[in-house]
């Protein structure tokens, strides 16, 4: 396995499975969503990734997650829909994969995303799942911005 490697949908989704049986999250927080978190911060630490975030604005950061998606995916479409103030929804239509698991990890990877940037108070709830007969996976998001 090589980190520079595109790898199938599918063939990742096994490799978290196998990574969900071997780790321990810390306490509250469930193995999926912690896996998620952990790949977008790895990937947001990356240096080509770092013009996606913008550090005390959470809505534009998160905003550039449809880009992220494509640069790390070749299907699926995300679009993200700023709902209110610190309040978007993020949605992913078209993906291959149709799994619950892979949509927790999609909710951490979210999650770290507004984290990375310096929001607080993160909730990521999901709406609607493809893996429930729904058209497209749905989160939405809400948080504190960082203080000036």
């Amino acid at each position: 396995m090589l980190p520079s490697t595109w790898y199938d949908e599918a063939d990742y989704l096994e490799l978290l499975h196998v990574l969900a049986t071997i780790t321990e999250p810390p306490a509250g927080i469930e193995v999926w969503e912690y896996l998620g978190r952990q790949q977008g911060v790895a990937s947001f630490f990356e240096r080509s990734y770092q013009n996606m975030l913008r550090e005390g604005d959470p809505q534009w950061t998160l905003t550039s997650f449809p880009l992220l998606w494509k640069l790390r995916h070749d299907t699926g479409a995300a679009t993200v829909v700023v709902t209110g103030n610190d309040r978007a929804r993020v949605e992913l239509a078209d993906f291959s994969i149709v799994s619950r698991d892979y949509c927790r990890a999609i909710g951490g990877t979210i999650w770290a995303l507004l984290d990375r940037c310096g929001a607080t108070e993160i909730r990521v709830l999901k709406v609607s799942c493809r893996a429930e007969g729904k058209p497209i996976c749905t989160w939405d998001a809400s948080w504190t911005p960082p203080l000036s």
